[in-house]
């Protein structure tokens, strides 16, 4: 829903991020209607922040934290059908800031959003405005994006939230 030079821009003249993205690639929504959702712009996002604009845009999802249902493998979640359609998943970037009994605060810091639409991954850590097919992201997330992380081991996702749509219904209670 947006060009190299829209993101640059509202990066530029807002602080657009990852979850702001995000959320435009996987509703289709073009990036002002992100900024104008009524959340406020702090140039980053938690979970609470998604799911309000999701709500302020009026966009029907749903928000799974995935550790509880079990897909903390990205190559099986990434490849579900509910997810394909439609979907924003957050990254949590592993490594000795995940460790017992670091804060939280530090885990928080090294988090990402991505979107999923129509079998494809947008990620703004490649490029926010290109989209890769979910075997070819599988690779760059892996060998290209994690060892540009200072002191990252790997990731894991944390949470989904995926766009209803009227052909594919939304699970209520499991991902399988």
């Amino acid at each position: 829903p947006y060009t190299k030079a829209q993101a640059d821009a509202a990066h530029d003249q807002w602080n657009a991020m990852c979850g702001h993205y995000s959320i435009a690639a996987a509703t289709g929504r073009p990036l002002e209607d992100i900024r104008t959702a009524g959340v406020p712009l702090k140039g980053w996002m938690n979970p609470t922040m998604i799911s309000q604009t999701l709500a302020a845009l009026i966009v029907p999802a749903e928000r799974f934290l995935l550790k509880e249902l079990g897909y903390d493998v990205p190559q099986d979640l990434v490849k579900l059908p509910q997810i394909n359609h439609g979907a924003i998943l957050r990254i949590q970037w592993e490594g000795s800031w995940m460790n017992p009994g670091v804060p939280a605060g530090a885990r928080y810091q090294r988090t990402h959003y991505i979107a999923i639409k129509d079998g494809t991954i947008m990620d703004p850590a490649f490029d926010p405005a290109i989209s890769l097919r979910v075997e070819d992201w599988l690779q760059v997330v892996t060998n290209d994006i994690v060892p540009q992380i200072k002191g990252a081991t790997g990731y894991h996702f944390t949470h989904a939230w995926i766009i209803e749509s009227p052909l594919i219904p939304l699970p209520h209670h499991s991902l399988a």
